[in-house]
């Protein structure tokens, strides 16, 4: 899908969007505790906050579209990326819900009713940006309002899409050496995953 806020002037020229600053991280310290006591692939710490997108969103009318929309912004000063977690997740049918920066450049959505599941809960992938737009829409006369609620906010002090180091420090090697050769058909299997334990963001393979 494509986000209201590409395509509707009205949206465009809201001067004043709800924004709300991450706490600082201090990247250099957290890469000299790696150092010191290391962590297999940390990358990230989560701030815990309680952001619900309707109550404190800017809300639009959008008469043409049958529906409403609301706008709430997350900027980061430190990170490399930020990632979304809502708590809170239940859409009615209809409505969307995307993540998206300044220019446009980086989507995420539309996630929608498909989305929704036995937690109601959704994380979102890390998006590689210090201003992200969280824009939800939902059409007059729905079943139920959706619940759209941030729980914690990611923020990686480490390029989540960087190269992971060729050797872990548990000895296992990079499938791109020549010790990996004979693995080759194989590393296509292979994906990147993040996960969270605890405040702390992790990356892995699977």
């Amino acid at each position: 899908g494509v986000p209201r806020g590409e395509t509707q002037s009205t949206l465009k020229s809201i001067a004043v969007v709800p924004t709300f600053t991450t706490m600082s991280i201090d990247s250099k310290k957290l890469l000299e505790e790696d150092l010191q006591s290391p962590i297999p692939e940390r990358f990230s710490v989560f701030e815990d906050v309680i952001i619900d997108i309707r109550q404190q969103g800017v809300e639009i009318d959008l008469p043409e579209e049958q529906g409403r929309v609301w706008l709430y912004s997350i900027e980061s000063k430190d990170a490399l990326s930020v990632q979304l977690f809502f708590k809170n997740f239940l859409l009615p049918d209809g409505a969307e819900l995307f993540i998206y920066n300044q220019d446009l450049s980086i989507v995420g959505g539309a996630f929608t009713s498909h989305n929704n599941n036995k937690k109601n809960q959704l994380m979102i992938a890390n998006l590689a940006d210090k201003h992200l737009t969280v824009e939800y829409f939902e059409p007059y006369g729905v079943d139920f309002e959706g619940f759209v609620e941030l729980g914690s906010i990611g923020l990686a002090y480490k390029e989540f899409l960087g190269e992971l180091s060729f050797e872990d420090n548990f000895g296992y090697l990079n499938i791109n050496i020549p010790e990996g050769e004979a693995w080759q058909n194989e590393k296509h299997s292979v994906c990147k995953i993040s996960f969270r334990r605890n405040e702390t963001g992790y990356i892995c393979s699977g």
